[in-house]
């Protein structure tokens, strides 16, 4: 994740301009220890320290949308530090109300209908909010319009506010599914609703729509699509770290999977590959503090970094 997020902040402000952190100043104690704050134009801390009554143990992911009602200066652009984004953006792209990267397809998995979802107990869904538009995916957002700003996060904070309620619960549904459908409808499908209600203009620059039940891509017609064949077609070139980050976090027991490594160590070399000085210094900083955490979980060096990184950094 950490190296994600410096390739992240990395590409984008070689590509397309400044980039801004929101963060707590925890978290920008420890980032600032692996000089990984070194990569941004300034950082903010107190925003996201407010106590707006917003239960962020709930909430955790709509943080960038609390970033983006706080913004005054249009257009802007909004990203997740688990997307790289390496595309240079044309001034057409910001000819709309709101850029998207693209959509999610709306499956009842992940946007069940709206009574099952955890309210306080005078909370009203707004008529809108029923509507089943193709979720819109977060990750990365172009917002040029203030008017669709404040009425969605004006939305967005009613639900929110001191709703530290439960979903229903379904043999079906993982715990953890349920607890995320809350922010699921607040990010993504609140959004979708209310672009489609009052009419905005929505740009969208990769046409095809993700399915995280079954992990495909699929086009306007529902048809599976081959995501590298149509990153090369739009010349979208981009990165998303999708469900297998939830396995990260997986200590009880410890999971560490092929695919997990492959991904790690890809992204080494992505870093490496760079030939960038100040790059190569954080990520020495990264897998040090990598071995360190795993040896303190007793984990020995789980992903075999000492003897990798020889084979990995030149």
């Amino acid at each position: 994740m950490l190296i994600t997020q410096i390739l992240s902040a990395f590409f984008w402000k070689k590509i397309n301009g400044p980039i801004h952190l929101y963060t707590t100043e925890r978290d920008a104690e420890f980032l600032r220890e692996l000089k990984i704050l070194d990569l941004y134009d300034h950082v903010n801390t107190e925003l996201l320290s407010r106590d707006e009554g917003i239960p962020w143990e709930e909430f955790g992911s709509v943080r960038k949308m609390r970033v983006a009602a706080h913004q005054e200066t249009f257009p802007f652009a909004t990203i997740d530090n688990d997307l790289i984004f390496r595309t240079v953006l044309e001034e057409n792209d910001m000819n709309t109300d709101l850029t998207i990267l693209h959509r999610e397809l709306f499956l009842h998995r992940n946007y069940p209908p709206l009574d099952y979802l955890g309210k306080r107990e005078d909370y009203e869904f707004p008529e809108f909010a029923s509507m089943k538009e193709d979720p819109i995916n977060v990750g990365f957002l172009i917002w040029t319009n203030p008017q669709l700003v404040r009425d969605y996060w004006s939305y967005a904070l009613d639900y929110m506010k001191d709703n530290k309620d439960e979903s229903k619960s379904f043999e079906w549904a993982s715990p953890e599914l349920t607890k995320y459908w809350k922010s699921l409808f607040v990010e993504q499908r609140l959004l979708a609703n209310l672009v489609e209600r009052d009419n905005y203009h929505i740009g969208t620059l990769f046409p095809l729509k993700y399915s995280g039940d079954i992990d495909v891509w699929v086009d306007k017609k529902g048809e599976i699509k081959e995501f590298a064949a149509i990153q090369a077609e739009t010349n979208i070139d981009f990165y998303h770290m999708r469900g297998e980050k939830s396995f990260f976090y997986n200590f009880d027991p410890p999971i560490c999977s092929s695919s997990q490594i492959k991904t790690l160590y890809n992204l080494i070399l992505a870093v490496n590959g760079l030939k960038d000085e100040k790059m190569n210094e954080i990520l020495d900083e990264i897998i040090l503090f990598a071995i360190e955490k795993t040896h303190a979980l007793s984990l020995e060096d789980f992903y075999q970094l000492r003897i990798a990184s020889r084979f990995l950094l030149k």
